[in-house]
């Protein structure tokens, strides 16, 4: 009797992840970008991929790739993109099988799009089970739901081959390993690979490492032998390919030091420019974290006036994001290019901080003020993500640095049809009502996760 109310339990608790999955894989795959390749950056990844699948070579000799235009690197008679090896080998399953079905001359959007929907499902359910370790399964769920549909993830990594699709996957999976405390193996490769679609993320490794050394060092080591791993596996890509040895990669090759010299946004100097950088990164209407998340506001309100321990695999998360952040807003321009909607760069930040977001959501005193306050940013986050991912051509902006101050939610929505305005609507009224119900007096300790109560490497 007690085995088979047991399994009765553990199918209870599956179920709703798997249809979480399902239900995600679906709205990704309907609303992926599948009439053509919507910026260079996509058609270079798709393009080496398509090659090694059916060519056997990441050679992009005779497919129309002009240098300059679309990241590829003359080297000898050969043609290479500056793509991230991870990206690009993220999406040659797809390609093969689509060429075993209906072979085709050259790459087609088709089999990268439904790569990164996939990618993108996978890790958002990835991120549900390693919630449910630290806070109770139904805001583990929910919290999952409202990164699937209320951030980048849909309106950005699931729509085309971006390497932010390989990054929610493989850091999802990183967010699933640390929070349980394992497996090891998990930890290193999931880390491992997301160094390969997103180099810097290696200091997003060393970040979460060094914040977990004392009281989970098994982890920590894992988390640092899996981004040293991937920096050298990247590394020795770059080498086979363009003959350097060199941790900047085919970007030194392509010389993208002189696309940012060339950018308007350095004309007040180098300084004004990183500055200007790290400010929009947090308030620029476009690109920045506050008008993509603005419940992180509340939250952090939330987090100084109840002053809430936190955790330190969720710290450790939290960290990784941030030093992830710093790297990418001082290296590069926060805008990340066109053709997609509001800011693509810190997607990587938004995943590993979901889980520290989920925590103080769980653990904040509530009131009245709050309730509202936390549900409306919610709904905002999915209604406007809701409205880029259903818009099939992003609003453009303007040069930078005033591209900056562009805010695309307005012009998106007076070009919308009725229809699609309706199902903005009916959105963020669902991720309303959600919220509301989620954020009811806190539950009880009986709720909580095991993992939580005892406070097995989870103690504040």
């Amino acid at each position: 009797m007690a085995r088979g109310s047991s399994s009765r339990r553990g199918v209870t608790a599956v179920l709703p992840t798997a249809a979480l999955g399902a239900g995600l894989a679906a709205l990704y795959l309907l609303t992926a970008h599948y009439a053509s390749f919507p910026v260079n950056d996509v058609r270079a990844a798709a393009s080496a991929a398509w090659s090694l699948a059916v060519r056997g070579t990441p050679d992009l000799t005779g497919l129309g790739l002009e240098e300059g235009e679309d990241w590829v690197v003359p080297v000898g008679d050969a043609l290479y993109t500056n793509r991230f090896p991870g990206v690009v080998l993220l999406a040659v399953p797809a390609y093969a099988l689509a060429h075993l079905v209906a072979p085709s001359a050259g790459p087609v959007p088709g089999p990268s799009a439904a790569t990164a929907a996939l990618a993108c499902a996978v890790g958002v359910v990835a991120m549900a089970v390693g919630l449910r370790a630290v806070v109770p399964a139904r805001i583990a769920l929910l919290s999952a739901l409202a990164l699937g549909v209320g951030s980048g993830v849909w309106a950005v990594a699931a729509d085309a081959l971006w390497s932010h699709g390989a990054t929610t996957l493989w850091l999802g999976l990183v967010c699933l390993a640390v929070l349980r405390g394992g497996p090891w193996l998990l930890t290193a490769g999931a880390a491992a690979a997301a160094v390969l679609s997103r180099p810097h993320l290696a200091l997003a490794g060393a970040a979460a490492a060094a914040t977990l050394w004392r009281s989970e060092r098994r982890t920590a080591l894992a988390l640092l032998l899996g981004s040293a791993t991937g920096a050298v596996a990247y590394v020795a890509w770059v080498r086979a390919l363009f003959g350097v040895w060199s941790l900047a990669g085919p970007y030194a090759v392509f010389d993208y030091a002189r696309v940012l010299e060339d950018d308007p946004g350095r004309d007040g100097g180098e300084w004004r420019w990183r500055l200007d950088n790290v400010g929009s990164a947090v308030l620029s209407p476009r690109y920045g974290l506050l008008a993509a998340q603005p419940v992180a506001l509340v939250l952090l309100v939330a987090w100084v006036r109840d002053r809430i321990a936190v955790p330190p695999r969720v710290m450790a998360l939290a960290l990784a994001g941030l030093a992830y952040g710093l790297v990418q807003v001082l290296l590069s321009r926060i805008s990340g290019g066109t053709g997609f909607w509001g800011g693509r760069t810190l997607l990587e930040v938004v995943v590993l901080a979901w889980p520290l977001g989920t925590w103080l959501l769980t653990h904040s005193r509530r009131g009245a003020w709050w309730w509202a306050a936390t549900a409306t940013a919610v709904a905002v986050a999915v209604g406007t993500h809701a409205l880029g991912a259903l818009t099939p051509t992003p609003p453009p902006q303007g040069d930078p640095p005033t591209d900056v101050f562009f805010w695309q939610v307005p012009a998106a929505l007076a070009a919308a049809p009725v229809p699609l305005l309706l199902a903005v609507v009916v959105a963020a009224a669902l991720a309303w009502a959600a919220t509301f119900w989620l954020v009811r007096p806190r539950a009880r300790p009986r709720d909580l996760p095991r993992d939580a109560a005892s406070g097995s490497g989870l103690s504040p």
